[in-house]
């Protein structure tokens, strides 16, 4: 997995906050492989081979990821930034017809957000019940407000550590310095379970690149918060800023992904897994598990006389064998 090539489709953005489609911004069009969030944690959770596969400037073949599974989240940030592909109507219930696949489907090809009646009617219940939420958690409607000043979905290119970076926040409160980024969920909008599952996906990364990049090109104090809306009723909704110890981390993974992404780039090589045979530890607390086994079974030897096998025997043998 070597090299790429520009093309006269590449028009170059050089550093700063650029107003262009969601779909430019995910052609990588800066003038040389820029890294994003979502890469660097390839970077760090996988290999440099997968994120050249997932890099639009670097692999040729690179291609977009299917939107089906995303459209209820698409026509959310759609109605919510007023940045975005609209949404087409499909005169069905679902999809369960030719005529609405049909349709869906010509949709989709024209760029649209193809969803059916009942999913039209949940995205706006969605909103309506977020908008509210937002109010009483003492934030207002930041997406408004970014859609009012221009500063939702800009496309935000600079240069760190001596690679190409790029990050699209959903909505930036320039005068109160945060930055907001819309999640829609499909299980709860409880904090603590978020953030547990989300670090697995590199949320602490994610949140200290996007602040790299807003400091970057709009020096001053900024916050990063996530806004956590489920998608199934009652649509409840959560605000979530990581704490300073876990964009600490986040900072260390970003720039281990940085100085990963810049040797890689030198060399023009991106490799997987390491070809030497892997010898593994079991994480600890497999080991702790089995000691605290060994600890009951030889307390109950000590107690009892025999092994706690004989008792089980007695215990739950279908056949009443009695030890």
């Amino acid at each position: 997995m070597k090299g790429f090539t520009m093309t006269l489709e590449h028009q170059a953005f050089g550093p700063g906050a650029h107003n262009v489609s969601a779909e430019t911004y995910a052609a990588d069009q800066s003038g040389e492989p820029s890294l994003s969030a979502s890469i660097a944690h390839l970077l760090i959770a996988a290999s440099p081979a997968h994120a050249w596969e997932a890099s639009p400037s670097l692999n040729p073949d690179h291609e977009p990821d299917e939107k089906a599974a995303f459209d209820i989240g698409l026509a959310a940030h759609m109605l919510m930034t007023g940045v975005g592909a609209e949404i087409a109507e499909i005169d069905a219930d679902d999809y369960r017809t030719k005529a609405a696949q049909q349709a869906r489907d010509e949709a989709r090809d024209a760029g649209l957000v193809p969803l059916t009646r009942l999913q039209v009617a949940d995205v706006r219940r969605m909103v309506d019940a977020a908008r509210r939420q937002m109010t009483a958690h003492g934030i207002g409607d930041p997406f408004a407000r970014g859609a009012e000043a221009g500063t939702n979905e800009r496309s935000l290119f600079w240069q760190a550590d001596g690679v190409c970076n790029r990050c699209r926040p959903d909505s930036m409160d320039l005068a109160a310095g945060v930055a907001y980024d819309l999640k829609t969920v499909s299980g709860y909008a409880d904090p603590e379970a978020w953030v547990r599952s989300a670090m697995s996906q590199g949320v602490d990364l994610r949140a200290a690149h996007y602040l790299d990049g807003l400091t970057a090109l709009y020096p001053g104090e900024w916050r990063y918060r996530f806004v956590l809306l489920e998608k199934a009723r009652p649509h409840c909704l959560a605000v979530v800023e990581l704490s300073g110890a876990a964009l600490e981390i986040g900072r260390k993974k970003l720039r281990r992904a940085r100085a990963i992404w810049r040797q890689c780039l030198d060399a023009n090589d991106w490799p997987g897994w390491s070809s030497e045979i892997a010898i593994v530890d079991p994480p600890g607390w497999h080991e702790t598990a089995w000691l605290d086994r060994e600890s009951r079974e030889a307390d109950y030897r000590q107690r009892h006389g025999r092994d706690i096998l004989a008792a089980a025997l007695r215990w739950q043998s279908p056949q009443g064998v009695q030890a």
